[in-house]
């Protein structure tokens, strides 16, 4: 079989008909592209032998997590995700009780007889307060809560064996004892005399919870204040003296404390820290003074010297 060209082929016509087709072909090409475009093919896409592959390719980047290795990383995440629990911190507090005088009368404490004083053990757990994402500053304070236990030593007199013509009190000049001055009519005259009085020391307990923050004054001094309650653990009786007089008709008062009293009170005192420089103290110590100010109670007020420390709980 064979096939006749026609007589009027020439490379003329050669060259016409290799147009016409390189035409064809072009045209169908754009005609298809655009029928593609229009059925909205997504940007990642890939061709693979007339079929259009999407790819979904998403880029996250943490900037937390450069530079850090897999365990590192985790263990920031927890640590994040941990809840704040503060910084346990335990101290020890020496009190002297401060003299207090008023106008009908002085307490037994005052009249020479030594000052009461107290020991004080104390936990708590001290605590950053939280800061608002995105802002670094430093914390100037960190707040407290606190328990404690307090032994007292306290100093009275019994009652029973003041005499009846008792009309009051005064310090003898040398040894600064106290003395219970006497009074007594007789039919020849009056008779006055003089009798040294002794003392007993009590012991009051009380336990104590107290919130309150600390102030940073600058990187080794802070100052602080709490408020808090005692409640009393058990019973306890004060005098209150007086100095002679004929016309008042009583000596003394006596006032008292019952079980489970509550009586609440507010401290304030500067701190000086102390680092240790121990390989594994994981922390620091405070030193200071604090005074408190308990009113309506056996002693009201209160100077302490206190060693606190503070544990990181990293």
């Amino acid at each position: 079989m064979s096939i006749d060209l026609p007589k009027t082929w020439s490379p003329h016509f050669s060259f016409s008909l290799a147009v016409v087709l390189c035409t064809l072909l072009l045209a169908s090409g754009v005609v298809g592209w655009q029928g593609v475009a229009c059925a909205e093919i997504p940007l990642d896409t890939i061709r693979v032998d007339g079929r259009l592959l999407i790819v979904d390719a998403q880029v996250k980047f943490d900037s937390v997590s450069v530079g850090q290795s897999s365990n590192t990383h985790g263990r920031l995440s927890r640590t994040r995700n941990q809840p704040q629990v503060g910084n346990p911190f335990a101290m020890v507090g020496l009190g002297w009780g401060m003299d207090q005088l008023a106008d009908d009368g002085r307490a037994f404490r005052s009249w020479g007889q030594g000052q009461n004083q107290s020991i004080q053990v104390q936990w708590g757990m001290s605590k950053t307060p939280k800061r608002r994402a995105g802002i670094a500053r430093s914390n100037p304070f960190t707040i407290e809560y606190s328990l404690s236990l307090e032994a007292s030593s306290m100093r009275a007199m019994d009652v029973d064996l003041l005499p009846d013509s008792l009309i009051g009190f005064a310090l003898a000049d040398l040894d600064q004892s106290l003395l219970a001055i006497t009074y007594s009519r007789f039919p020849i005259g009056v008779e006055t005399d003089t009798l040294a009085i002794s003392s007993d020391r009590l012991w009051l307990y009380s336990a104590t919870m107290g919130f309150g923050g600390n102030w940073d004054i600058n990187q080794l001094v802070s100052a602080h204040f709490s408020t808090g309650f005692s409640i009393l653990l058990n019973e306890i009786q004060e005098q209150r003296l007086f100095e002679p007089a004929l016309d008042r008709g009583y000596a003394f008062e006596e006032n008292s404390w019952s079980k489970a009293s509550v009586l609440p009170f507010i401290e304030c005192g500067l701190h000086r820290k102390w680092m240790a420089n121990l390989s594994r103290a994981h922390g620091f110590g405070e030193v200071g003074i604090r005074g408190r100010w308990q009113p309506n109670s056996p002693q009201p007020v209160w100077l302490r010297l206190v060693a606190k420390w503070i544990w990181n709980h990293a």
